[in-house]
């Protein structure tokens, strides 16, 4: 029966009789153009069963024009997707020719080509029945493919002849196929891989819709297990209403955003890329105040949907297999009066457990901490666990018993992040904590959080429990040092859980998490002091990160006003784990060594200046005497005179910049220098900063920096530090710590000489290397075009001027800022370079032309202008 969406296409374009491939091509134009005009406001399930239904009119009149109606041993069978009756505007059109002989009829190719010549984009095989069947025995995906087989044309008869063959036993004398324990094995496994690819979750920054975890795929993976099943009529058999309608409603809701994805991409795209993102967010009726909230709002309700279904998907592939096994012979071991364990697996003692005492629906995840032997939750609990979700209400948060169950389970010496993911997954976590189930789903329309809220909550928490078990191979030990000291690690998993909850709520999201974490804490019966160490610990959980990345850190008046705000080692240590955690768990891209090594720096400075007490000032003096001593001791020279005489010539505050690894190595290279060459370039892998370190010494007073930046854009050298220091006898050192692209050192020999040498030319010839050749941006950056903010910021001691850059990262950006700057007469002394994402946030240190700070408004206006206008220019160019 056609529906009445189908017929309503036909009336108003019907289809071709007896003609060429041109008109039909003309007709699949207008049929997917008369579909597309209907969405999104018409039934999503009536489009896609509409367009399978006109594309069947397409092959069985061309059938029949082709003749091969006249041919009796052949039939055309819709078969995947196509077979189910849904087409999306791109989807494939898988077909399978079934013929009964020794050869294919050769009319099958005339009329497979003027398929394709119509702008139908066919998957067309050719077989008999005998063949599929030794094909399906081999291949699970093409058994999986023609367990949707849909007739169309032909012999009906052979089309029965397989669907026959297909079936799991058939007769005495035949091996079984795919049985229904067999089909679901392989296809639990298949999706197994499936989601290992997508790293077992669909929390990405552009999700696969079809193919990812939570996707189209894994609902029709379960349609095929029920289907092979011979005992399941249908899934109402097998699935709870609620869990069908769940289904149901994902199911209707992905078909929507696939609809409008190959619409937005005109192919076949199952990725939600960047750059469709937002125009399907329009095209589904999402509306915010910005762009980004446009699209946070429809990718929040695209990660729930496609939670939700992975975790059902879990629970009813689980209660299948456990369907599989026979009756257990053991006798279950009783934990408590609600709780017992049947071969490894946690359970209720009968189905009223959660009406008689609802805190069970904590007491189980305590359980399972508490015996770590089980392996897991019956599938039938997790299920009595969903459908009592609704016990979970204000007066139950509020009885004694369920805090204190809930601080148990934080308070347990393992397994609190496992419990805590496995608390989120049935439901548990978002019914019991309302703040969170706000956020869950909730992402941020950037490069630099690549996972929503939730998800990234509970990594940071993971993050945490990570460092408590060991030291890990290539990790810091003072992680796991400074854990074991912290006194009670609740309260560092209470600030990771509270630490993002505050997003997505008007006002600055540390202090309104802080605020909430002080109240949930009071209200679970912490003391004062514990729910203030919380609070403090929300409300700065970004400081330590924003000073070592943005701050100079060498600095000891920027030492002091960080430890002034610390207050005590205490506070220092949680910070410190927090902020490692914190890092680690919104992008594996950021927790680069370089940012570790910042952090430790401050970490340690911080904690010295804490030792000797927030009212003693910092002595310079004797950490330069130290620094001089330790970096002699390094110095391969027998020279000391010559070390003292380079030493001498720098300023207290430029030696301060130093560590004595670094001091050593300048020293050596200045004091070993050709003095027969006024500009020499000096490279070395640098460890303890995981990167590749550039001293450039000039006598010869040329303006070096902006031709040395383009050279290194040109190497394909990522920038993350410079410094410019003028020497009393008015010598420049440049300093520059970069990485290649990846993050990566840049360690092997040749590519450190070929550094060197490119350097080493620059200086001789700076004028061959006024512009670099720039490599294109990423895919993903490209698409995020971010307006350029400036800070003028002034410092009293010593006296100069910072300006804080914000704006899109683009390659030949410090290339093109240098230039700026040197257009505008002004000097830059130190360069910090903070890339996140698609953004950097970048800090200049700068004087002007006479080493004095710049405080006129006109010129701070001029430098701006002309920033604005160079990076303006910059993006252009690469978009061109």
């Amino acid at each position: 029966m056609r529906t009445d969406l189908a017929q309503a296409c036909l009336n108003a374009h019907p289809s071709p009789q007896d003609a060429g491939p041109a008109s039909w091509k003309q007709w699949t134009e207008a049929i997917q153009q008369f579909l597309s005009e209907r969405f999104p406001d018409h039934d999503i399930a009536e489009l896609i069963h509409a367009r399978a239904e006109l594309v069947d009119r397409m092959l069985q009149v061309l059938w029949r024009e082709y003749r091969l109606n006249e041919i009796e041993d052949l039939a055309l069978l819709a078969v995947g997707g196509y077979g189910r009756g849904e087409l999306h505007p791109y989807s494939d059109i898988d077909v399978l020719a079934l013929y009964r002989g020794r050869r294919a009829p050769e009319e099958l190719g005339p009329f497979f080509q003027a398929l394709w010549d119509g702008g139908l984009k066919l998957s067309q095989s050719v077989r008999t029945v005998h063949q599929c069947r030794q094909d399906a025995r081999d291949d699970i995906t093409l058994m999986t493919s023609w367990l949707e087989m849909r007739h169309l044309c032909g012999n009906s008869k052979l089309a029965r002849d397989l669907e026959g063959n297909l079936e799991p036993r058939i007769g005495l004398f035949r091996a079984p196929l795919w049985t229904h324990e067999q089909f679901f094995q392989g296809k639990v496994t298949e999706q197994e891989s499936r989601h290992q690819q997508f790293g077992g979750s669909n929390y990405r920054l552009e999700p696969n819709i079809k193919e990812g975890p939570g996707g189209l795929r894994d609902i029709q993976t379960l349609h095929w297990i029920l289907k092979r099943h011979e005992d399941i009529e249908s899934p109402s058999d097998f699935c709870e209403p609620e869990e069908l309608e769940l289904l149901h409603e994902g199911e209707r809701f992905l078909w929507q955003v696939r609809f409008a994805l190959h619409e937005t991409s005109g192919q076949a795209e199952e990725r939600l890329l960047f750059n469709y993102q937002c125009p399907i967010a329009e095209r589904l009726g999402y509306q915010g105040d910005t762009v980004n909230h446009t699209v946070e709002s429809f990718m929040q309700d695209f990660y729930r949907t496609t939670s939700e279904i992975d975790r059902l998907a879990e629970v009813l592939s689980q209660h299948y297999r456990e369907s599989l096994q026979p009756p257990s012979r053991n006798a279950p071991r009783p934990l408590n009066a609600y709780f017992q364990v049947l071969d490894g697996y946690l359970e209720t003692r009968d189905e009223k457990v959660f009406k008689r005492r609802p805190q069970g629906l904590l007491e189980l995840f305590l359980l399972l901490q508490q015996n770590p032997e089980i392996e897991g939750v019956r599938a039938r609990t997790i299920r009595l666990v969903r459908a009592n979700l609704h016990r979970i209400d204000d007066a139950f948060r509020a009885r004694l018993a369920s805090k204190s169950l809930f601080m148990e389970i934080l308070r347990q010496p393992q397994h609190v992040a496992r419990e805590l993911r496995r608390m989120n997954r049935y439901g548990v976590l978002r019914r019991y904590w309302p703040d969170f189930a706000k956020v869950v789903g909730m992402m941020q329309y950037d490069l630099f959080h690549i996972h929503p809220v939730d998800e990234h909550t509970l990594r940071v928490l993971t993050e945490l429990r990570h460092i408590t078990k060991t030291v890990h191979e290539g990790e810091n030990p003072l992680y796991h040092e400074l854990f074991l000291q912290f006194p009670k690690p609740e309260l560092l998993y209470l600030a990771a859980l509270f630490h993002d909850i505050g997003k997505g709520r008007d006002g600055d999201h540390s202090s309104i998490g802080s605020v909430l974490a002080r109240e949930f804490c009071l209200d679970h019966h912490l003391s004062a002091y514990d729910a203030g160490m919380v609070h403090w610990l929300v409300e700065h959980h970004l400081q330590m990160s924003i000073t070592s990345q943005k701050r100079d850190i060498s600095d000891p008046d920027v030492v002091s006003q960080f430890a002034m705000l610390v207050g005590n080692g205490v506070r220092l240590r949680g910070l410190f784990l927090l902020t490692v955690a914190d890092l680690r768990g919104t992008n594996p891209a950021l927790w680069t060594p370089w940012r570790e090594a910042l952090l430790y720096q401050l970490y340690v400075a911080t904690d010295q200046q804490l030792q000797r007490g927030l009212d003693q000032p910092f002595d310079a003096a004797q950490q330069i005497e130290d620094l001089k001593i330790s970096a002699l001791a390094k110095v391969p020279h027998d020279e000391p005179a010559a070390c003292h005489r380079f030493w001498d010539s720098l300023s207290d505050s430029d030696l301060l910049h130093y560590t004595d690894d670094e001091l050593a190595w300048q020293t050596e290279c200045i004091v070993g220098r050709d003095p027969g060459i006024p500009t020499q370039v000096f490279v070395r892998h640098q460890g303890e900063h995981h990167c590749t370190e550039v001293l450039v010494y000039d006598e010869s007073h040329a303006r070096l920096f902006v031709p040395l930046t383009a050279a290194l854009a040109r190497l394909g050298a990522n920038v993350l530090y410079a410094r410019i220091t003028e020497t009393r006898d008015h010598h420049i050192l440049q300093t520059f710590l970069v990485t290649d692209v990846d993050g990566h050192p840049i360690s092997e020999r040749y590519a450190l000489e070929e550094m060197r040498t490119t350097l080493q030319n620059v200086a001789q010839a700076p004028g061959d290397f006024d512009r670099p050749v720039l490599r294109q941006p990423k895919r993903r950056t490209r698409h995020f075009d971010l307006p350029t903010e400036i800070e003028f910021v002034q410092r009293e001691t010593p006296p100069e001027t910072r300006i804080n850059l914000s704006t899109s990262d683009h390659p030949g950006l410090l290339w093109t800022v240098s230039r700026a700057l040197d257009s505008c007469q002004v000097r830059i002394t130190q360069a910090r370079i903070t890339t996140l994402g698609a953004q950097v946030q970048d800090v200049f240190t700068v004087t002007d032309a006479e080493s004095r700070p710049i405080h006129d408004p006109k010129m701070q206006t001029q430098i701006s202008d002309t920033l604005r206008q160079h990076i303006k220019e910059l993006g252009d160019s690469l978009r061109e």
